[in-house]
């Protein structure tokens, strides 16, 4: 069995990557997480879709999205904090910006190179994400 992705904060405990019809990544219930395979690319094996960084969204974060190809293979793990490897288009980057949206269930999420936060919302900075306990 693949891994569930989640992440763990203070106002928001253990969230689950989802897909929204529109492709794009966010932070959600249990109910809608998928079972993913993490190897340069992360596939997410119930919907067939691939984990994406958009192209630029602000001056120091992108957001992510679910496409039917990988065209960014630079994920990787270290311990179970998923990450951006070194060697990939983004360094090692391993903090993520989660802001909240008009559902209070649904939080938008963002790669993180930096320490702006889109304008007039309210976000949570330097958020990991990472596998369930690999104990």
């Amino acid at each position: 069995m693949s891994p569930r992705i989640n992440f763990d904060d203070i106002a928001c405990q253990y969230d689950h990557l989802n897909d929204i019809a529109s492709g794009t990544a966010v932070l959600g219930p249990e109910a809608g997480d998928g079972i993913f395979n993490i190897n340069g690319s992360i596939l997410d094996t119930t919907t067939g879709l691939y984990l994406n960084i958009a192209p630029s969204t602000g001056p120091s974060y992108r957001g992510l999205t679910f496409d039917k190809t990988p065209t960014f293979t630079g994920w990787s793990l270290e311990g179970d904090t998923i990450i951006t490897a070194t060697t990939s288009t983004y360094g090692r980057q391993l903090n993520f910006l989660v802001c909240e949206t008009s559902n209070s269930a649904i939080w938008s999420i963002y790669l993180q190179t930096g320490s702006d936060v889109p304008t007039g919302q309210t976000c949570s900075d330097y958020i990991s994400l990472h596998l369930p306990c690999l104990c």
